[in-house]
């Protein structure tokens, strides 16, 4: 399979990422902040096209501990970052935090899967 990394990004979590592919960056920082900065309150977070999970996990960071389950739930198309936030979530334990969803937004039922986990203060 491909190389990957284990790159820090906060609260002393590091994130699974290719090495040779898309790396997260400022911008999925920038997002994070934004969407915290938008529904500070929130309590239940929704990411589509989450990725490797690097929005959703900067959220998670920024919320009171202990983590409720559900907490924050992804949405990715892609086998392969679903994998790799799979393995993110292992390895730090917030597999009961996260619901994590394969699958493509722009299929009626996918989305209607995710929406019936009940209402979300945020999305990104």
């Amino acid at each position: 399979g491909d190389a990957v990394t284990q790159s820090r990004l906060c609260r002393g979590w590091s994130i699974t990422q290719l090495a040779g592919g898309y790396r997260y960056c400022a911008d999925d920082v920038l997002c994070a902040q934004l969407a915290l900065s938008a529904s500070p309150g929130a309590k239940r977070m929704l990411d589509l096209g989450s990725g490797v999970g690097t929005i959703g996990l900067i959220w998670l960071a920024q919320q009171p501990r202990p983590l409720r389950d559900g907490i924050c739930t992804m949405l990715e198309a892609q086998v392969v970052s679903v994998a790799l936030c799979r393995e993110t979530l292992r390895r730090h334990g917030l597999e009961s935090a996260v619901d994590l969803n394969h699958g493509d937004l722009r299929n009626p039922e996918v989305l209607a899967n995710v929406a019936s986990s009940g209402g979300f203060d945020g999305i990104t």
